[in-house]
């Protein structure tokens, strides 16, 4: 009788790395944001807000939208709105 490989595997474990491999690629896949604007402003003069990823909060400009995204950490974003209602 052969000694088992360690290269050899079932198709069972090979079926269940895949699935794990699957679940770890989705949850890295960024989430699409959903851009929005203060319900104070009338017109295009301020920023737009994605804020429906858990982690990170995104900012850009209403008019200049083809010029970047700022990302910050979500309780970073907090602290700065905190901080806006106070002044």
């Amino acid at each position: 009788m052969e000694p088992r490989s360690e290269t050899s595997s079932s198709p069972r474990s090979t079926t269940s790395t895949r699935y794990r491999a699957t679940r770890r690629a989705r949850a890295m896949q960024p989430i699409a944001p959903n851009w929005h604007t203060s319900s104070y402003t009338g017109t295009e003069t301020c920023v737009e807000v994605a804020d429906n990823d858990p982690r990170h909060v995104m900012v850009r400009d209403t008019k200049a939208r083809c010029r970047g995204i700022l990302v910050v950490q979500r309780d970073t974003w907090t602290s700065f709105v905190e901080y806006a209602k106070e002044a």
